[in-house]
């Protein structure tokens, strides 16, 4: 009889400890559902950046007025075909569409390239290999420097160009000259200077699609 106490005792022992360690073993086992691991915490926290669906487009600066050409008219620093901003509501012939597609360099950049020309938009570097701040047409090889990341989407985004991490030159207008003309919008790469699209409509694009036939 005093055998099966003892037994009775010692069981009800053993319960009790493994109770208590289930106890403080519990909350240490939740604790990677609570809070995620810090890989974790980055992918949800930094929102996805928004891609472009491939197609045809039109690319407006934020007025909606003024949009990106690839000529005919030359640059006369390169003696190539000039890019620069087409006004006036005068968006309606070829040299103003871009046809849009991913990008070779990641999935949120798209590649940029003429319609009239089969040539790709791209930032300009230095011998030295830094950006220069201009953005001309090139032919297209798939490289950082023509890789394109239109934040917010098609509507009043920045584009910006891949070579430059963390969104460090964005496509800009500036007044620029052009032959046979006093002056005209040109499209630069510049740093961005504040996340205002009213402030600072130069730094804002929207795309338009273009219809087939």
């Amino acid at each position: 009889m005093k055998r099966h106490r003892w037994v009775r005792t010692v069981l009800a022992a053993v319960t009790a400890l493994l109770a208590a360690c289930a106890a403080m073993l519990g909350p240490a086992a939740a604790a990677p559902a609570q809070e995620p691991s810090a890989g974790a915490r980055t992918a949800r926290e930094a929102s996805p950046l928004a891609a472009i669906p491939p197609g045809l487009y039109r690319i407006y600066k934020a007025n909606y007025h003024d949009c990106l050409a690839a000529g005919p008219q030359i640059d006369s620093a390169t003696n190539d075909t000039a890019l620069y901003m087409r006004g006036l509501g005068a968006c309606t012939d070829f040299y103003s569409i871009w046809l849009v597609q991913p990008s070779s360099y990641g999935s949120q950049y798209t590649e940029v390239r003429s319609y009239a020309w089969n040539r790709c938009l791209e930032a300009e570097v230095n011998r030295n290999g830094v950006l220069t701040g201009i953005a001309r047409l090139a032919t297209c090889n798939g490289s950082s420097r023509q890789a394109f990341d239109f934040l917010g989407g098609t509507s009043s985004g920045r584009a910006c160009v891949a070579a430059s991490y963390y969104c460090r030159k964005v496509l800009y207008l500036s007044l620029g000259f052009l032959p046979g003309q006093v002056s005209a919008w040109l499209a630069r790469m510049v740093d961005p200077v504040d996340d205002s699209e009213y402030e600072y409509p130069q730094q804002r694009w929207e795309m338009v699609p273009v219809p087939l036939g």
